[in-house]
């Protein structure tokens, strides 16, 4: 059916799930929007293949290296680019068909919007492993003695799995009522956005305090005072990493929650935008495994080692 929005008259299909109607647009009123389209195409393409190559060199890495093995904030790293390796390999091919769907000659309503709801699970795991991680800091930093008991791969592997069924569990019952999935990630994001905040600014204070404090205590002795602010300090640079991921994350959900501020929510310019800010998040998936190269060594290292290996063997 036609739409009609100011001067501009675009074609829309509807389809009706559960409760809920949704509309998907089937043709572009003008030259503009198709260009953006196409623009919008060729940046997805480009991020499926840095998305799939940077997290399936870290994957392999971490993999293969007997050292990142044993460590367990690796796992969280590993788990984290398995889910991004994920986006790139299931998420934006999905994501490029929906977007092409004005181009297509025939589509199915259903299919695409439930397709493209499928695209916001791989966001809703990385909110689960992005809050393990800062977790898994914060016990390593500041209960250390405690550490090797409290965090165990296995239960880093389950609470990642529980949380990522609760998580898929709530977007299928949104076909009831897209209301159920909406409040869901409204109570959700804040107070992982409280917890973050909360756990990065008492690390921050305590780098803080050990930059300035030349204080020993005096049941301990200046060697072992020297070791464990080194074992303190390596702690807080990989916590350095996976902060840096945490607001990388943060600023590509940030557009999303503005939307409805700047645009006429279901108009044809929000229904863009909201493209545009799925874009963002799939570049995450690619800056994350940027992040952790450039600011960890070891994994830098081990990676180019391997593709020196591989790209021997295969000449």
């Amino acid at each position: 059916m036609d739409r009609q929005e100011g001067n501009l008259t675009f074609l829309v299909t509807s389809c009706r799930i559960g409760q809920s109607t949704y509309e998907i647009t089937r043709e572009l009123p003008s030259k503009i929007y198709k260009g953006a389209r196409i623009a919008m195409i060729a940046t997805n393409c480009l991020l499926l293949l840095s998305t799939i190559l940077l997290n399936a060199v870290s994957v392999m890495a971490i993999r293969k290296s007997s050292q990142l093995k044993k460590k367990i904030c690796y796992f969280v790293v590993l788990i984290q680019s398995v889910v991004d390796l994920g986006v790139g390999i299931l998420s934006i091919p999905v994501f490029i068909y929906c977007v092409l769907t004005p181009f297509l000659y025939t589509i199915n309503c259903t299919f695409v919007v439930v397709a493209y709801g499928t695209t916001f699970i791989p966001c809703g795991i990385s909110i689960i492993t992005l809050s393990v991680m800062t977790f898994e800091r914060y016990i390593a930093i500041f209960h250390p003695f405690s550490y090797k008991t409290k965090v165990t791969k296995k239960r880093i592997f389950v609470f990642v799995l529980v949380g990522a069924v609760i998580f898929i569990s709530m977007f299928f019952l949104s076909s009831l009522d897209r209301r159920i999935f909406r409040n869901f990630c409204t109570g959700i994001i804040p107070v992982f956005v409280f917890i973050t905040v909360y756990i990065y600014t008492k690390i921050y204070r305590l780098i803080r305090k050990l930059v300035r404090s030349e204080k020993r205590p005096a049941s301990v002795c200046a060697e072992n005072q020297n070791l464990a602010r080194k074992q303190v300090y390596r702690d807080c640079k990989h916590a350095k990493s996976c902060f840096l991921v945490v607001i990388c994350f943060g600023i590509s959900l940030l557009p999303l929650t503005l939307g409805s501020v700047l645009f006429k929510v279901e108009s044809l310019e929000y229904q863009e935008y909201l493209l545009w800010c799925h874009t963002l998040l799939i570049f995450n998936s690619s800056a994350n495994s940027l992040i952790f190269f450039w600011t960890k060594t070891q994994l830098r290292n081990e990676a180019l080692q391997n593709l020196n290996c591989f790209s021997s063997r295969s000449s």
